[in-house]
């Protein structure tokens, strides 16, 4: 059998631009940073692991016919959004917003005093 990689290949004046979909995808990203910040509490306390967290913010925004869901724009704004990207693009944003409160929280733990001393000597 032999196996094939495409590692090493670089990418050079490619004829399907790749541009809108990253723009799609920055675009949803940042509207889930908002709704993963607004249910953060509950997010938080999914103690089961990552995959029941993002089980629980794709029940928000997308649904089914024998479901409502709390954010229904998500689905008509990123109409036929692709599942493998929503999954991807659902972990990032709750990685997002786990960083930015983690960090909050560690800069409201220091000691301001020493911080500032530490920046009027540089």
């Amino acid at each position: 059998m032999q196996i094939t990689s495409s590692y090493q290949v670089r990418t050079v004046r490619c004829s399907v631009s790749l541009d809108d979909t990253v723009r799609i995808y920055q675009l949803a990203l940042s509207y889930l940073i908002g709704i993963v910040n607004d249910n953060w509490d509950a997010v938080r306390s999914i103690t089961t692991g990552a995959l029941e967290q993002r089980r629980y913010i794709k029940k928000l925004v997308h649904g089914n016919k024998n479901r409502e869901f709390k954010y229904p724009e998500f689905d008509k704004m990123f109409h036929k959004y692709p599942s493998y990207l929503r999954r991807a693009t659902i972990t990032a944003a709750i990685g997002a917003v786990s960083s930015s409160r983690s960090n909050l929280a560690n800069w409201e733990n220091t000691d301001k005093h020493t911080l500032h001393l530490c920046f009027m000597w540089r």
